[in-house]
């Protein structure tokens, strides 16, 4: 049935705001491929409408969707309801759409972008201390794959504000943010990167005090210019522990990451498991990997204090009965290599 068997009589739509909300958070996020089709025929679109749409054009709704979008540029969100008036219009379905909680007016919106006129700036940020616990947490087990993790403790109007500004997935940026770290280092690192990728989009952000470790920023700040950060500790320690550590590392029976576990002291263990979120053996097998078989053991201590250091976590060590100071021994080694 064309539009001329309905007698000419127009129909009205009215979106309401979740429909609304649906279509710019659809558009805004998955524009172009199949979840934004499913989400406009199961989310937005009734049944009723569909059917109603078929008939007016004599074509699957499906069809009328895809010609609406033909002329949508996937810049911002609010020109896609621009596309469904144009559309729908033709087949004497007029759109009504409520404000958007946030943009307001879309079609209005839409005009002001085409005329080139000025949009309200992107609103602060402050992460509470729920949200900054929970991205130290989601990072407990190193910073690969976490991008997603980490993005969903942002407020949805933070998102908003990005993704309209990048035309990106925000969690995409956070993990190249995340890419750019080395795996021991501190969480605190974390938190100036996401302050400055949001500042690179006009979005100031600021976060709450860590309920454990306090101001990341300032954490993170202390801990890249090489100075002491509130913690428990410093270690320090004594002659025959350094022999033990020793024994057990030159020992070619010996499983590293188990036996350092077993000969450190029980609480330096636990505030290796406490800034890093992971089991110690963890940690150990990161030191231990690049480690030869016939590597000198100072080398291995050496390397723990530097990962201990690149925490916060201030370990020194008393001089070995028959090889003197290990962290010396170890530099010379080092240098005599390169």
């Amino acid at each position: 049935m064309d539009q001329g068997e309905n007698d000419g009589a127009m129909s009205v739509w009215e979106f309401d705001t979740a429909q609304v909300e649906q279509i710019w958070l659809d558009t805004r996020e998955v524009f172009g491929n199949k979840l934004w089709v499913e989400g406009m025929l199961y989310g937005v679109f009734p049944e009723e409408w569909q059917e109603e749409a078929e008939e007016r054009s004599g074509t699957d709704f499906f069809d009328v969707l895809v010609s609406a979008v033909q002329g949508y540029d996937e810049g911002d969100p609010s020109g896609i309801f621009v596309s469904f008036r144009r559309e729908f219009a033709e087949y004497g379905i007029s759109t009504v759409f409520a404000p958007h909680p946030r943009h307001g007016d879309v079609l209005e919106r839409a005009r002001r972008i085409a005329a080139g006129e000025p949009l309200p700036g992107p609103a602060p940020c402050h992460l509470d201390e729920t949200a900054v616990a929970g991205i130290w947490d989601a990072l407990a087990h190193g910073f690969a794959h976490c991008g997603s993790d980490v993005t969903r403790w942002f407020p949805e109007e933070t998102l908003d504000d990005f993704e309209l500004a990048a035309d990106e997935r925000m969690f995409t940026y956070i993990s190249g943010v995340l890419d750019g770290l080395a795996p021991d280092d501190d969480r605190s690192l974390v938190f100036p990167g996401l302050r400055d990728l949001a500042a690179g989009y006009g979005i100031a952000l600021t976060f709450a005090p860590h309920p454990r470790f306090g101001d990341l920023i300032g954490r993170a700040d202390r801990l890249r210019a090489g100075e002491p950060v509130p913690g428990p500790g410093p270690w320090h320690l004594d002659g025959p522990t350094v022999a033990e550590l020793w024994r057990r590392i030159a020992d070619p029976g010996s499983y590293l990451p188990s036996v350092l576990n077993e000969a450190l002291p029980a609480d330096l263990v636990e505030a290796i498991e406490e800034v890093t979120g992971r089991w110690a053996s963890h940690t150990m097998t990161q030191l231990t990997d690049d480690l030869t078989e016939d590597g000198d053991p100072s080398l291995l201590l050496a390397a723990l204090q530097r990962t201990c250091a690149r925490r916060g976590l201030v370990v020194a060590y008393a001089p070995h009965l028959e090889h003197g100071d290990v962290i010396a021994r170890a530099r010379e080694l080092t240098a005599a290599k390169s």
